[in-house]
């Protein structure tokens, strides 16, 4: 029976109390994305958060989406069996969870309850980061390491911490104006795409959320 349990841990709702529950749902994600197991992964999505990935990863199905999380590192695995599920908060409906996916990326993660079962509905948002200097765009390549100047240094050149609240788009028209170009590299705690690991001086690296610039980087 218990093994039962585990080989079907949403769909059975095997956890007795909502703790428990949430516990599941986050494992049974994390297990089914990994392994490519559309069939235990999905059940474990909330339908909201299905066609929000759908959206995100430009796939059809649920099941394309998994499939793009596939990780074939037995490391992986190993990490998400042992998945820690910690700092659960439950407001009605809704609920908190915060999760070590790595070593050094704790993320929270946001799971609604439907029909009696809790249900995983992504990441919980971060909000707009600050850095505390300019990334100035287009920067200039240094010969020597230095601190960047406060401010831009010449009218072409602008801080692309104006681009943090903006909608993606607008961002893109702002960026632009200057020359320079905006590539997103994460999406609802997503990273959906094949970045080139060159460095591009005209290039600003953004984080969004809800279609919202939150984070920027000079690269």
């Amino acid at each position: 029976m218990a093994a039962l349990c585990a080989a079907a841990l949403v769909a059975a709702g095997c956890g007795t109390s909502d703790k428990g529950q949430i516990r599941d749902a986050v494992r049974a994600f994390a297990l089914g994305a990994l392994a490519g197991d559309a069939g235990k992964a999905c059940p474990s999505i909330s339908p909201a958060h299905r066609k929000r990935v759908r959206k995100i990863f430009s796939v059809p199905t649920c099941a394309a989406f998994v499939k793009a999380l596939h990780d074939d590192e037995p490391a992986e695995r190993r990490r998400a069996q042992r998945l820690a599920v910690d700092s659960i908060s439950i407001r009605g409906d809704h609920a908190t969870a915060r999760v070590p996916f790595a070593a050094n990326d704790v993320k929270t993660v946001r799971l609604v309850r439907a029909g009696g079962r809790w249900l995983y509905d992504g990441f919980a948002p971060k909000g707009v980061q600050r850095p505390r200097r300019p990334a100035t765009c287009p920067a200039h390549r240094l010969r020597r390491p230095v601190h960047p100047p406060r401010r831009p240094a010449h009218r072409g050149m602008f801080d692309a911490r104006r681009l943090l609240g903006m909608p993606v788009a607008a961002a893109s028209r702002l960026a632009d104006r200057f020359r320079c170009t905006i590539r997103v590299t994460e999406q609802d705690g997503y990273s959906p795409y094949d970045l080139t690991a060159d460095l591009r001086l005209n290039r600003v690296d953004v984080v969004t959320e809800s279609d919202v610039v939150v984070r920027v980087g000079i690269g």
